[in-house]
């Protein structure tokens, strides 16, 4: 387990340079809200499986690998990557988990408000996700191709916009529930 802290030797840590971290045999790792983390800080790290960080920098999950967009996170992100819990971040833009096929789990923070379009596209292992209970807006598209999904969690949702369930029931296994 990387933790990072917030200090260091008594001075206060503000950011992960990029490239910090490349081809390091990390598995999980820990990094407060508080320290933005560099363009391609945890690249080449392929035998990661956890991270839990503050926000989504770059807007897209694949910048702290090295991606350059977010149509590469299919490319840079770990194949072993399957947990990612985000700390504070009050909106999910459009295609921040695009092609990450083998995320399994994702924990939003309860202030996300809006989720964008094709934001899990492709995230075909996903299986079950509860959203925040700030959640005001999801876009278009935001779960195509998630065939592992299986459940939908969600205290209230005012405004969906666009048909993002339309794939999702067609897969017989899918199920909203509302708490």
């Amino acid at each position: 387990l990387l933790n990072i802290k917030n200090t260091y030797q008594d001075k206060e840590v503000k950011a992960i340079k990029e490239e910090a971290f490349i081809a390091e045999n990390i598995k999980s790792v820990k990094v407060p809200e508080t320290i933005e983390i560099g363009k391609g800080a945890f690249k080449n790290c392929n035998e990661l499986t956890d991270i839990q960080m503050g926000k989504i920098y770059g807007g897209y999950l694949g910048y702290i690998f090295g991606g350059n967009q977010a149509s590469s996170n299919a490319q840079v992100v770990p194949a072993s990557l399957k947990n990612v819990v985000i700390l504070d971040e009050t909106e999910i833009i459009d295609k921040a988990f695009t092609g990450c096929s083998n995320l399994e789990f994702i924990d939003l923070n309860d202030e996300i408000e809006t989720i964008g379009d094709n934001v899990f596209y492709n995230c075909e292992k996903l299986k079950n996700l509860t959203f925040p209970k700030e959640i005001t807006e999801v876009h278009e598209k935001t779960f195509y191709n998630c065939f592992g999904l299986e459940n939908i969690y969600y205290d209230r949702l005012t405004f969906i916009l666009g048909a993002i369930f339309a794939l999702l029931l067609s897969v017989y296994e899918t199920y909203v529930t509302f708490r």
